[in-house]
């Protein structure tokens, strides 16, 4: 029985750096990939909060998370993750998907790491940032 797990969602688009080798081997119980967050995005998108050493730093942990909440200003989104089994236990069928567990985490004191993926997030799940998306691959084609 598998005790990690690697969850992308499936109407994402990633461009530039990929998450996924920090996610196979990030070894918190809770490892999230974090883009920064564009203006348009604010209000759509999980957010967090990221305590880094230094500000060049790329890698730190999450002190604080808000889901789709408008008035959030926090520098940097949520699009992919791997956690533990552990962590998986804490959700419960209501949840859309595991970020609603970020919360909870905290809460307990779990430390949750992030790092910051230099490239670009796009949640193709709306219109809006689907056509974002391919205005910005074609100009860089």
């Amino acid at each position: 029985m598998s005790e990690k797990f690697v969850m992308v969602m499936p109407d994402t688009y990633f461009q530039g750096e990929l998450p996924y080798e920090y996610l196979a081997t990030g070894a918190e119980k809770m490892n999230l990939a974090c883009w920064k967050i564009r203006a348009e995005q604010y209000g759509k998108l999980g957010q967090v909060q990221i305590s880094k050493s230094s500000p060049e730093e790329t890698q730190g942990t999450v002190s604080s998370s808000r889901d789709k909440d408008p008035s959030c200003r926090f520098p940097f989104s949520w699009g992919a993750m791997s956690f533990s089994r552990e962590v998986l236990e804490l959700a419960d069928d209501e949840m859309p998907h595991l970020g609603y567990v970020l919360p909870q985490l905290l809460e307990k004191n779990m430390q949750i790491h992030a790092k910051v993926i230099d490239g670009e997030y796009f949640d193709c799940g709306t219109p809006q940032e689907y056509i974002s998306m391919l205005q910005d691959t074609t100009a860089q084609a």
